[in-house]
């Protein structure tokens, strides 16, 4: 087991949140800042992490209509 947890590290170590989430929402980035910060007994803060994307999802103007992309990908299919 301690084997594995510093295996865990040394990737963790060796990929910078910058250089992995180059190109991505700040809030992608701000996810990221935070689990890997969490201690494996803490348990994540659900509401912090659910409002950190309702807000980037309502600042880009995006509306709930129920419609998934696992939804549309099989009708997109069939029209092809």
């Amino acid at each position: 087991m301690k084997e594995k947890k510093q295996n865990i590290r040394k990737i963790m170590e060796k990929t910078s949140i910058e250089e992995l989430c180059e190109g991505l929402p700040e809030e992608i980035k701000t996810f990221m800042e935070y689990c890997r910060n969490l201690k494996f007994e803490e348990s994540p803060d659900y509401n912090f992490l659910k409002r950190l994307f309702k807000e980037k999802f309502v600042k880009e103007g995006y509306q709930y209509d129920n419609i998934y992309d696992w939804i549309l990908i099989p009708l997109r299919l069939k029209d092809t």
